[in-house]
């Protein structure tokens, strides 16, 4: 300890001769990469005219303007199932825009929801078929 102290005094004492050593990059996070910290996770089943009316591809839509992530596929029981993952805030502005119907043509009935932490966490969205 003594040591960082006298390198410090002698940064401010003008003595340029003296290296202090680098902070390692091993104990830091860049910026740009996610910590996965505080992420929301939300499986969400849509009923009411949600297939054939555009719904998978304006569900894209939005969430890739939103910026959260996941998946969506029609169901054989006439419903469409979403996973979503992000940010909180964007997960609740995402399922606002899905209870309102993304597709012009659509009309969302009912949607239940169901946070889970052990839906996969992905990375874009995409719809699955």
């Amino acid at each position: 300890m003594n040591n960082f102290f006298s390198q410090i005094k002698s940064l401010f004492n003008g003595d340029s001769q003296k290296e202090v050593a680098p902070v390692s990059s091993s104990t830091t996070t860049p910026m740009n990469e996610p910590t996965n910290l505080n992420v929301k996770k939300v499986r969400l089943i849509v009923e009411g005219r949600v297939q054939g009316v555009g719904f998978r591809y304006t569900t894209k839509q939005v969430a890739d303007r939103i910026g959260v992530y996941g998946i969506v596929r029609n169901e054989n029981d006439g419903s469409v199932y979403i996973e979503v993952n992000g940010d909180p805030k964007k997960v609740d502005d995402f399922i606002e825009e899905i209870r309102h119907s993304p597709s012009p043509s659509g009309k969302v009935d009912h949607v239940t929801l169901e946070e889970d932490a052990s839906i996969e966490e992905r990375v874009k969205f995409s719809i699955t078929n």
